[in-house]
């Protein structure tokens, strides 16, 4: 990852009416340019993984400007802020300081009340000479830096993400500091979305999936820390298009792993975080407020659904281990401890009873990924998968074969009107009460005619052409349709499917 030079213009200015400064400049140097005293030099190296570097940043001052301190009560605030710090920036080009090589402004007041940033730059007002506002100010200058208030989700709430820099303070994990003379409070890194925002992340440190239909077991390194090693990725990435179908909304995912040590350290304990990252391009910590997921805990995303569960957390190396999946229909799953393969067809799971049926769906073992055990709760279960037995003809052709809901069904097709093909189809579901009759229109039945448990359907049976032809039939004498035959003359193709 390159280093990210990002010079700041630290200005120190007096109201004409308040003689006493707080702190001497080389104060002001070791808190914004310099690395290694313990200030925002080092906060801001360390949360965006060692990318920015703050120390061609410079301080200009003590100025005397041209304003008194009874000139801040007539304003209003927070727009007040844009006119105080506009003053700094008159202030320092009076005394002769060329603001054009700084990429940002910082102006430092000694005397005021309300203080933060503005449109253009940060104003932060510094009066008590002990006191050293850290966090506050670490936090706006991430608004300096470009970067958005954080939220939480359900309901939607502004500073609600604790664990992120840009909800200070309403509901970070604050500890003291004392830097030089000062005390203070400061507080967290921040979350995978403002890491990435500064174009901090290092390069192949972010895990995506590559389409849809996918699980996977990945590891996490802790962001906001110093780099140990290169376990695994920082952050792991759920776009809107790897999912089938398509995210709508625009939402993404992102999943970061943090760990309680550095400016972390009083984060309640090591856990995984995930945040929407919605079209608006703002976070939401998910699934509500100050909410995190540790060993064995899972999210499931909205539709389409993603699953995210925590397998473990190594303390000791600082990394979590996770598997995440995907369950699109017409995908294939087993869970780890089961032998069963299902496929995954209008949000059921059906059985897949050999691995003829698998091969018969155009499928191998290769198209059957593993989920962990309960992977599959969220769907319900249906009915097994048919097999056609025996095939010739064009190679590529095939049908599924007709599902029976219960033994006692039959079903018979003829030609009805003797046009010469088959035209009609007639289901009978004792079980039901129910008597089906379908036409053939255009290659499909349609049900014309019913009687019986009301609700209840068929979608018909699909004739691919009109020459088509399909018989039902007790084939062992057992006393219940077990064979369907299709003769297809287009394709020069029989199938030939029983009841399993």
């Amino acid at each position: 990852m390159a280093t990210i030079s990002w010079p700041w213009a630290i200005i120190l200015c007096r109201f004409n009416d308040v003689p006493a400064v707080p702190q001497d400049v080389d104060y002001y140097e070791d808190l914004f340019t310099r690395n290694g005293t313990g200030g925002l030099c080092d906060y801001w190296r360390s949360v965006s993984c060692n990318a920015l570097d703050l120390t061609e940043s410079r301080v200009f001052g003590w100025f005397v400007m041209n304003h008194a301190s009874t000139e801040v009560s007539r304003l209003s605030f927070p727009g007040g802020r844009r006119t105080l710090v506009q003053w700094g920036l008159d202030t320092a080009r009076a005394n002769g300081v060329n603001l054009a090589a700084f990429r940002s402004v910082l102006v430092v007041q000694n005397f005021g009340g309300d203080h933060g940033a503005a449109d253009n730059g940060v104003l932060v007002v510094h009066q008590n000479a002990g006191l050293c506002e850290f966090g506050f100010i670490a936090h706006e200058m991430g608004h300096g830096f470009g970067l958005p208030h954080s939220n939480s989700a359900n309901p939607d709430t502004v500073y609600g993400d604790g664990w992120d820099l840009m909800s200070f303070a309403a509901t970070t994990f604050q500890f003291p500091i004392q830097f030089r003379d000062t005390q203070g409070d400061a507080t967290v890194g921040l979350n995978a979305r403002n890491v990435e925002a500064l174009n901090a992340v290092p390069t192949g440190r972010v895990w995506v999936p590559s389409g849809p239909d996918f699980s996977q077991q990945i590891t996490l390194d802790a962001l906001n820390q110093p780099p140990i090693g290169n376990h695994g990725a920082l952050i792991a990435k759920i776009p809107t298009n790897v999912t089938r179908p398509p995210r709508t909304n625009g939402s993404s995912y992102t999943v970061e792993f943090r760990r309680r040590a550095g400016w972390d350290r009083n984060i309640p304990e090591d856990a995984v975080l995930i945040h929407e990252v919605r079209s608006n391009k703002l976070s939401y910590l998910q699934p509500t407020i100050r909410e995190r997921f540790t060993t064995g805990e899972e999210f499931a995303s909205p539709e389409p659904k993603v699953f995210i569960r925590v397998a473990s957390i190594d303390a000791a190396v600082g990394t979590a281990t996770l598997r995440l999946w995907d369950i699109p229909a017409g995908s294939l799953r087993k869970e780890d401890s089961k032998p069963k393969v299902y496929l995954i067809q209008g949000g059921t799971k059906r059985w897949v009873t050999s691995p003829q049926v698998l091969f018969a769906l155009g499928k191998s073992w290769s198209d059957v990924r593993v989920v962990p055990d309960g992977g599959l709760n969220s769907l319900s279960t249906g009915p097994d998968v048919q097999l056609p037995v025996n095939a010739q003809g064009a190679p590529g052709t095939g049908i599924g074969g007709y599902d029976l809901a219960d033994p006692a069904d039959r079903v018979f097709a003829f030609d009805y009107n003797g046009s010469g093909r088959l035209d009609h189809l007639v289901l009978y579901r004792p079980g039901q009460g129910t008597i089906w009759i379908m036409r053939n229109s255009a290659g499909t039945f349609t049900p014309v005619f019913a009687e019986g448990a009301p609700g209840t359907g068929l979608s018909g049976y699909d004739l691919a052409d009109p020459a088509d032809r399909a018989f039902a039939f007790d084939h062992d004498g057992s006393g219940k349709l077990d064979h369907l035959t299709l003769y297809r003359p287009g394709t020069g193709t029989i199938w030939i499917m029983n009841r399993i």
